[in-house]
């Protein structure tokens, strides 16, 4: 194998001969003599095969590296270097994605790209681009595209995306798309249903709309539906330690509230594993028994023996023992005949002792008992408390030119502020659940050299967005006034509390 580095003007850095191999979860370069060169998955931007046998690379820092004479291990290496980008992404992209996805390659919009269907998004890794998320709740529709092979998704708010050549895998494709857009908003149906029982199937159905997955909405809109609504669920939702902040950021502005599926809910199906009866084991070895342990060749030999002794012409059990030849043939089989006076077996094997080409039945006392259950959603998980909670509830609040979002359920998360002069709050709840309302990251410093989002921040536009609009996060238990001070000036910030 041979190597070359580029720097970010196109000018050969380095360049040798080596080995290259997937290790440790990262692509490894040894050359002949000198340091390694490491390759993390979240730091390649870009695959590409700028020659035959040769695989190109373009990293998040702009350098580029080109590995050429690989043979036959070049198909081997690519397809290892996209399974790890693929396993790294969920950690390092922030990629939203819960349960164990249906996995298809294709193309979208144009790139070639492995598509992973979550129980809650389309996040499609593209060989040669960014990847692309789509949470369900924001699929408009799925239909069929200009062509047979096209699939054509519709979303809310966003350009359409395309899919096509997946081959014969497109009518599945489109039927898992279709089953699980229709989950997910089943199962926001089935968890607002046991906060909401007081509402008709029809009122039901348009809260639903309202509050889709990770969605949040207007306690206007909410409240048009019965006037109730919004405070019921704002009751429900959030746990004792948060219920004075929650009623603090209600006065300060226009309240938005949200839910969030964070645990999968899907059981696979069980009991019908294979089973076979343990009481009976299968024979293969007819051989040797305690009367005779040379088996049915021992016994042949023995009249030939024995005839022999004797001057007789001929071999076999009737000329060397008689009648009892024949049922001594029999027993050599496994044959015994069961002694139906005595309750056991015969003394076919005319010494004492177990047949050991014989098998008895035994009688089974407990029957296993394992019931079929098919696959299936445990709607009874979708709660929004506990330790560990299926459901984040959430809430944005708007006040000026800010936007707030606050956990309800969950006060290890921070509060964060937003500043909205040039990103909505609509953008801003669409970008926080793209990365799945993991907010603890924003605080970070992600252009330090330690962060471990460094390289990506400029690859998710999601992150980018929330990164220039992120102002402060701040502890839901905070006691030192730090929110005031954001909210600096009047009314609105002598009306927050986070402590007692």
């Amino acid at each position: 194998m041979h190597f070359k580095v580029f720097d970010l003007n196109g000018s050969l850095i380095d360049e040798s001969d080596g080995t290259v191999k997937v290790a440790a979860g990262a692509l490894v370069i040894e050359p002949e003599m000198g340091q390694p060169l490491t390759i993390e998955p979240r730091s390649i931007a870009e695959l590409s095969e700028p020659d035959s046998f040769s695989i190109g690379m373009r990293l998040s820092d702009g350098c580029k590296v080109e590995l050429s004479k690989l043979g036959q291990m070049r198909t081997q290496l690519l397809s290892d270097l996209n399974a790890i980008r693929d396993d790294d992404a969920k950690k390092t992209l922030l990629l939203v994605g819960i349960g164990k996805p249906d996995k298809f390659k294709g193309f979208v919009n144009g790139s070639e790209c492995e598509v992973f269907l979550y129980d809650d998004a389309f996040v499609a890794m593209s060989h040669s681009g960014e990847p692309l998320q789509l949470l369900y709740s924001f699929v408009e529709s799925v239909e069929s595209g200009a062509t047979e092979y096209q699939l054509k998704l519709s979303v809310r708010g966003g350009e359409p995306v395309y899919l096509e050549r997946f081959a014969n895998r497109t009518g599945e494709l489109f039927k898992a798309l279709r089953t699980k857009v229709a989950g997910a908003a089943v199962r926001t149906s089935a968890f607002l249903s046991t906060l909401l029982p007081g509402l008709g199937p029809i009122e039901l159905r348009a809260v639903a709309s309202l509050l889709r997955d990770g969605i949040a909405s207007e306690a206007t809109a909410l409240n048009s539906v019965d006037s109730t609504v919004f405070s019921v669920l704002l009751g429900a939702a959030t746990i004792p330690p948060l219920e004075r902040l929650a009623k603090s950021l209600v006065n300060c502005g226009d309240a938005r509230i949200g839910f969030k599926q964070r645990r999968s809910v899907q059981r696979r199906a069980s009991g019908g594993e294979s089973w076979h009866d343990h009481t009976h084991e299968a024979i293969y070895d007819h051989g040797g028994v305690p009367s005779a342990p040379m088996g049915f060749g021992g016994m042949m030999m023995a009249s030939i023996v024995e005839g022999e002794s004797r001057q007789e012409q001929g071999y076999g059990f009737t000329s060397a023992f008689d009648s009892a030849g024949l049922p001594l043939a029999y027993e050599m089989l496994g044959m015994s005949v069961w002694d139906r006076n005595s309750g056991g077996r015969g003394l076919m094997g005319m010494l004492p002792g177990a047949n050991q080409s014989f098998h008895e039945v035994v009688r089974r006392t407990v029957l296993p008992q394992s019931p079929l259950i098919a696959a299936h959603s445990d709607y009874e998980k979708l709660r929004v408390d506990g330790s560990r909670p299926a459901i984040l509830a959430f809430m944005l609040v708007t006040t000026g030119s800010l936007a707030i979002y606050s956990p309800l359920n969950d006060s290890q998360d921070p509060m964060v502020v937003f500043d909205t002069s040039t990103i909505d709050v609509i953008a801003i709840n669409r970008a926080l659940a793209l990365i799945d309302f993991e907010v603890g990251v924003l605080a970070e410093d992600m252009n330090s050299a330690g962060s471990r989002f460094r390289s990506v921040l400029e690859r998710l536009p999601s992150l980018n967005q929330l990164r220039s609009a992120f102002q402060v996060a701040i502890a839901t238990n905070d006691t030192t006034g730090a929110l005031k001070e954001v909210l600096q000036g009047g009314k609105i910030a002598g009306e927050i509390s986070t402590g007692d």
